[in-house]
């Protein structure tokens, strides 16, 4: 597992240095290839340790999304923004209090990440909502 620890924090550090270059498109497609074949070889490995075939797998099962910070300009390498986005609300809704159903924490989750996603676009996230509802509204009316 430490040998894994190590190699994974190593390329996490190249990876970083490779995107504060700000590489032209055509060098992230390069290197996001180059990537992916260093996962693969990485993949190949035979874990003893269950916690690191674990790992192993879960790398193998989102190979895909890894690198999506190569492939992409202006995403993030990791996704600590996003969760510094959610702490707030997360601790609004422990201190409420209310929200204990599944369903409940799902439909506040859903209306904040819509609230924050139309904020980051500009977009006037109360203005958003009541055009939303009016739109749901008038294709089923409430009965």
């Amino acid at each position: 597992g430490k040998a894994l620890h190590s190699e994974l924090k190593a390329f996490f550090s190249r990876m970083k240095a490779f995107l504060l270059a700000n590489p032209a498109e055509d060098s992230r497609k390069a290197e996001y290839a180059t990537a992916l074949q260093w996962l693969d070889k990485l993949l190949m490995q035979d874990a003893k340790e269950p916690r690191v075939a674990r790992l192993l797998k879960r790398l193998g099962k989102h190979r895909e999304d890894w690198f999506t910070c190569i492939a992409i300009e202006g995403v993030e390498p990791t996704n600590n923004s996003a969760e510094r986005g959610l702490r707030p609300q997360v601790i609004l809704r422990r201190l409420r209090g209310s929200l204990r159903s599944e369903q409940g924490k799902e439909d506040h989750e859903t209306m904040t990440s819509l609230m924050a996603s139309w904020q980051l676009q500009g977009l006037n996230p109360a203005l958003q909502l009541e055009n939303e509802l009016c739109r749901v509204f008038a294709e089923s009316p409430p009965p």
